[in-house]
């Protein structure tokens, strides 16, 4: 039964920590571990105390220079909508006035003039509404297409489109993997890096990118081709703790460390890897500065509490 209960447990520690990403155990999400300083000396246990720092980290995000045409064209159509419902209001107004007049002394009319006043009113209005039913189909597909910010660029002629149509700036749409990463972003062209000015969100209709969208202005390199798809940096600069890579250990789909609360008890704990490097990890959330991680034989002792975890055969016999 012994040997049985070896066996398993050998098999079980290596499930949770030969994979980078973990597998599901009947470990608690934190624990405390005790070993005495002698076992520790015995399995070459060491520890190294942790010190926050400042950290500029980059991030590779696919990025596509769009074509701003259908914008740009959006605009003109927008613009003359505009123009001919103002027009059609005008008129309508002035129909609506005579129709009045008319209504007022209609008793002294024959009926046809009076009808007619009616009638172009009425086909006054109609043009009024079907100019507004095409004003608000433009902007229902815009809105799907290239989202609020951009909609509201045409509609309203933003002087940011007119820097497109004159080639004076490019609009690129990052697909980061994520929504939460940083704002501040540059493009990679011709091996030199570009800064772009964010701009907002944008509507997931890139079919090749998952991820969330956003919209970025630049008005250099000079030369962009429309269409192209280059590659993007999110860069930002912040504190974190970096952690060596052998301290990591991957389990329950995540990583862990063991932090040295007393001279002899461990805790196991759950750690937010905010970037990694050729360092090791940088981390922001699980651990402070001044504590003592395990930076050898981690390992080790995870096969410890894997090992106090599995059922002694022996003793249920």
């Amino acid at each position: 039964m012994t040997t049985t209960r070896f066996a398993f447990g050998l098999l079980f520690l290596t499930l949770a920590i030969s994979s980078p990403w973990g597998q599901e155990s009947f470990l608690s999400d934190r624990s405390v571990l005790e070993l005495d300083p002698e076992r520790q000396r015995l399995a070459d246990i060491r520890v190294e105390r942790l010190i926050r720092r400042p950290f500029s980290f980059r991030i590779a995000t696919p990025a596509q220079v769009l074509d701003p045409s259908p914008l740009i064209e959006a605009s003109h159509r927008f613009k003359q909508i505009s123009r001919e419902l103002y027009a059609q209001e005008k008129i309508a107004a002035i129909l609506q006035g005579r129709l009045d007049r008319l209504e007022r002394v209609g008793q002294d009319l024959r009926l046809d003039p009076l009808e007619q006043a009616r009638w172009d009113l009425l086909s006054a209005k109609t043009r009024v509404e079907t100019l507004e039913l095409k004003a608000a189909q433009l902007k229902a597909r815009l809105l799907a297409e290239w989202g609020a910010l951009l909609c509201g660029w045409a509609e309203n002629g933003s002087e940011n489109l007119l820097k497109l149509a004159r080639g004076e700036a490019y609009l690129l749409r990052l697909t980061p993997a994520q929504s939460d990463l940083p704002l501040t972003a540059a493009l990679e062209y011709q091996g030199e890096l570009f800064p772009l000015e964010y701009i907002g969100p944008a509507p997931k209709t890139d079919p090749v990118f998952s991820g969330s969208p956003r919209y970025y202005l630049t008005s250099s390199p000079p030369a962009l081709t429309l269409g192209f798809r280059l590659t993007a940096w999110l860069t930002e600069a912040v504190e974190a703790i970096p952690i060596p890579r052998q301290a990591v250990i991957w389990h329950q789909g995540g990583p862990w460390v063991f932090v040295q609360i007393s001279p002899a008890r461990f805790e196991r704990r759950s750690i937010r890897v905010r970037s990694q490097t050729e360092e090791g990890y940088w981390v922001e959330q699980g651990v402070e500065a001044g504590e003592e991680v395990v930076v050898q034989g981690a390992p080790l002792l995870l096969a410890e509490e894997l090992k106090a975890a599995i059922p002694d055969e022996d003793n249920a016999d």
